[in-house]
């Protein structure tokens, strides 16, 4: 059984991977992968800051306000997370999307009974033409299991069965979750689906030890860590001047002071982003949409339990805005910082050594759209990921009112560009628009999921 003890005080749970099980979750100052790894690597003291930083954040929040975290109900948040053990089921694993195999196809993983893809299995479209091999799925359903006694974390994305020891999904990869986090296949940067997630007994202490993960409207290339792709601005429709690229790194500038005004959730993202930033790991397809995620509730209501992030405080609205009969706790990040203070920094790469200042260039202009890796061609990792950004497009232009979906769509977390249209309408519901821009943006959504 792998062993990794983690320094710090216990803080609610487990703090030794090998021993997670349901109730017995990992403590708040747990964190996944090696101390070198770039989601556990502080930024120094002068990093390298691109040329256009202030032009691409200016851009960045001109489309939108940072989506909100909601904690509460499992069709809201990122990837649900399971800890196995050797007496969990083994699944033998099939990826059916793209018209080849991902690298954990055949592969055989154990897996808790009751665990449960993001919003449920997913299903084919109900449209012309949708496809399993064009990975068409009706939303993300992401699922993340960590093999406590392999050592191995693997990273589902599109999870349609898991029945008679075979697991189907679109497509997925894995990570050592004693290393560096790279080279998965859940999200379009090859991450691993752990990296850069706020798991809810972080956020209620407060106490992040790790960079976090954000997606974002579009990208224009991919740069160091990320070793995918995704589709670009231009085949969003989106204009593509000053624009992050998969794998860019944010840091927010906030002092001691501001953070001490902070509660204590909203202070332990904000110090992470501060000390360690955030990494690009995917694309929206929306202009409005961007910001990190807070873990699926599923990782605990699966087995019965409350999802512990309820219990932060304060938070800044509640109820059942999916009408699925799950109460919602909503946390408005937009408030009390100014995220204008946001800044690009130079990719860096440790291992090849990194220089502190002066700024480099802008980053280069998107390649035309026939530059981009097709399905054919691209390595199997950009094949999911361009395939799945382009079906997050797709969805985004054909879903807008929640109000007008019938009730099995309010189940669905799904596609980010879907999950997050619900969460616009929410914000109009919740009358944010009574707050001045001063006050409380009125632009406040739901936390974006990787994937």
């Amino acid at each position: 059984m792998l062993l990794v003890a983690p320094g710090g005080a216990q803080a609610g749970g487990s703090c030794a991977l090998g021993d997670f099980a349901p109730g017995n979750w990992p403590c708040a100052d747990w964190r996944p992968y090696s101390d070198s790894s770039p989601f556990n690597t502080k930024i120094g003291a002068h990093p390298q800051v691109v040329s256009s930083s202030q032009e691409i954040v200016d851009r960045l929040n001109r489309g939108g306000h940072i989506n909100s975290l909601v904690a509460g109900d499992p069709d809201r948040g990122g990837s649900p997370t399971f800890w196995s053990t050797p007496d969990d089921p083994l699944y033998r694993i099939e990826c059916d999307s793209f018209g080849t195999g991902c690298s954990v196809s055949g592969m055989e993983v154990h897996i808790p009974k009751q665990a449960v893809p993001q919003g449920g299995y997913a299903r084919l479209k109900a449209c012309d033409g949708c496809t399993a091999n064009n990975g068409d799925w009706d939303h993300d359903a992401h699922m993340t299991i960590v093999d406590q006694g392999s050592g191995w974390e693997y990273d589902f994305w599109a999870v349609q069965s898991k029945s008679d020891g075979t697991v189907v999904i679109g497509w997925g990869g894995r990570t050592r979750i004693d290393g560096d986090g790279l080279g998965s296949g859940g999200v379009a940067a090859g991450f691993g689906n752990l990296a850069g997630i706020i798991r809810a007994p972080e956020f209620v202490s407060g106490h992040i030890d790790h960079a976090l993960t954000i997606a974002v409207p579009c990208v224009t290339g991919t740069v160091w860590p990320a070793s995918g792709s995704a589709w670009g601005c231009a085949q969003h429709g989106m204009p593509t001047g000053n624009r992050l690229e998969l794998g860019s790194r944010v840091q927010l500038q906030i002092s001691d002071a501001a953070l001490a005004k902070l509660p204590t959730w909203q202070r332990g993202i904000a110090r992470a982003l501060r000390d360690y930033g955030a990494y690009v790991n995917d694309t929206t397809g929306d202009e409005s949409q961007w910001g990190a995620s807070l873990e699926s509730p599923g990782t605990y209501t699966d087995f019965g339990r409350a999802d512990p992030a309820t219990s932060a405080t304060p938070s800044d609205d509640t109820g059942d805005y999916n009408h699925n009969g799950l109460r919602e706790t909503w946390f408005y990040l937009s408030k009390r910082v100014d995220w204008s203070k946001l800044r690009v920094l130079a990719p860096c790469d440790p291992a090849a050594g990194c220089d502190e200042d002066p700024p480099v260039s802008s980053p280069p202009p998107e390649p035309a759209p026939s530059s981009q890796p097709s399905a054919a061609t691209a390595p199997a990792t950009s094949v999911r990921s361009t395939m799945r950004s382009r079906s997050a497009a797709r969805a985004s232009s054909r879903v807008r009112s929640a109000a007008t979906r019938p009730h099995r769509a309010h189940r669905s977390r799904g596609v980010k560009a879907r999950r997050l249209a619900r969460a616009r309408n929410h914000s109009r519901r919740a009358g944010l628009a009574r707050h001045s821009a001063s006050a409380q943006p009125a632009a406040v959504v739901a936390s974006v999921g990787a994937g």
